[in-house]
């Protein structure tokens, strides 16, 4: 519905590709070499898409996707082990920590409206939305696929159509806490814990100096007991609030994080974190930094900007 957003993933000689879409979704294998395909296994296609980048472990290759947080072998694209109910239309990357994972997004908790979609969209006031009258392909894309996999397949969208799919991925989500490993449905056996409320959509959740974090739109910042889920602090970044759609980064016993504002938070790993500094660059971003040999890069949408120790 929202175009693809995810990325490759290269690993061992292999370019991992996951195609999470409103129709004919799957995971696939190729030569990093010369291209060529090694394996493609279909996946189910969620309500709105997946868009989650995989992650690797030991011989597997890890999906959050829509309806389904997969592992796959990465030979062959055997389906290894699965857990049901924790995502629903997953934007995060699967977090690997030690021989857990984490997953996160909000709980789809409640109905989705229709009429906000009508008021916005019925130009005919017939109580149903044509392909034709939604703004963009992406829009008609989902109007139709909602028709022919859950309605009655006229070609319009209605009320009872938009609530059959989105029921699909009702109590579906949270920052959840699984075991790795297994074979098989997973879900009754391996899922330690799960938290519902206060969680970000876009950014991914991190862990540093053993604790686990999150940042939600707001500049809310929030450590996590690792074994529990149970939050340790939760607070406003100070003179750094607004959305946020890059993820944290860390290093140093340090986690850096950048608003759409430009603003980059440094803030003090720990249960009991806090905030160090507050460096405006003045330029909105929308990209997560990257550290590498000692250097932070933090890209806005006028610089690159590189940052370090001088000599």
């Amino acid at each position: 519905m929202h175009g693809m957003s995810n990325s490759i993933v290269v690993h061992e000689g292999r370019v991992f590709l996951v195609a999470d879409q409103l129709g004919n979704s799957y995971a696939a294998a190729y030569s990093a070499s010369e291209g060529k395909l090694l394996w493609k296994t279909g996946r189910p296609s969620g309500v709105t898409g997946g868009y989650s980048t995989p992650s690797i472990y030991k011989d597997t290759v890890i999906v959050s996707g829509a309806l389904e947080l997969t592992a796959y072998d990465q030979k062959s694209g055997r389906r290894v082990w699965w857990v049901t109910g924790v995502s629903g239309a997953p934007v995060t990357v699967p977090l690997i920590d030690g021989d857990r994972l984490y997953v996160c997004e909000p709980l789809f908790d409640a109905d989705q409206p229709f009429d906000p979609m009508l008021n916005a969209f019925d130009k005919n006031k017939d109580g149903k939305i044509q392909p034709a009258e939604w703004p963009d392909s992406g829009s008609r894309a989902f109007a139709e696929r909602t028709d022919r996999d859950f309605g009655n397949k006229d070609g319009e969208l209605d009320a009872a159509e938009w609530k059959k799919s989105f029921d699909q991925i009702k109590g579906a989500g949270g920052l959840t806490a699984v075991k790795l490993g297994g074979s098989g449905d997973v879900t009754k056996t391996h899922v330690l814990w799960r938290a519902t409320k206060g969680l970000p959509y876009l950014n991914s959740p991190i862990v540093c100096e053993g604790v686990l974090y999150h940042v939600r739109p707001g500049g809310i910042f929030t450590s996590v007991h690792r074994e529990t889920g149970k939050t340790l602090k939760e607070a406003r970044l100070k003179d750094a609030v607004g959305d946020y759609y890059t993820s944290p980064v860390a290093a140093d016993g340090k986690i850096y994080i950048v608003n759409n504002d430009g603003k980059v938070v440094v803030v003090k790993a720990g249960a009991e974190w806090d905030t160090l500094a507050v460096n405006d660059l003045a330029d909105p971003s929308f990209v997560t930094p990257t550290i590498a040999d000692g250097r932070i890069y933090v890209r806005t949408r006028k610089t690159l900007w590189c940052f370090g120790k001088t000599s």
